[in-house]
């Protein structure tokens, strides 16, 4: 494989040499041409310069998607561990009082690691809701736009 690789890129370097060469000359011509009937100078680019702008725009079409959807899903697995904490302290506040809380930052509890666990990865509030008889609740996360009831909302 390795032999391969290398034998490719010498390919493209050979290339790349002779077609840079054959335009150099063309481009020497062209010059002599413009200075002789006093022309303004051609915008003249070396194919090596075509090829690396033609992959640097690939790159930056093919990296802009992809660093979108890496992105959401980072901001879906922070809002799953934080939700998740979350509940682990909910239920350690129920075993210990037989009853939810009925504020989210009860779970706080003077605790400077949990002082930012009521709010999502967007900055926004959670909804929380206990029911009358403190058993059941309900947590939902507002999403990116920040309203409720909404198709980007997580519970």
């Amino acid at each position: 494989m390795d032999f391969l690789t290398y034998l490719l890129e010498s390919f493209l370097e050979i290339y790349l040499f002779f077609a840079d060469y054959k335009f150099w000359k063309k481009k020497k011509a062209q010059r002599k041409y413009e200075k002789e009937h006093g022309l303004p100078k051609q915008l003249m680019i070396y194919p090596s310069d075509k090829i690396m702008l033609r992959m640097l725009l690939l790159l930056v079409v093919l990296i802009i998607p992809v660093w979108f959807l890496f992105s959401i899903n980072k901001n879906q697995n922070a809002m799953t561990k934080q939700m998740t904490q979350i509940h682990e302290l909910l239920k350690a506040e129920k075993k210990q009082f037989n009853t939810y809380p009925k504020q989210l930052n009860t779970i706080i509890r003077n605790n400077p690691l949990h002082r930012d666990l009521t709010l999502d990865v967007w900055d926004n509030a959670f909804y929380y809701v206990v029911t009358e008889d403190g058993l059941t609740y309900s947590l939902v996360s507002k999403g990116p736009d920040g309203i409720l009831n909404t198709e980007d909302d997580v519970e």
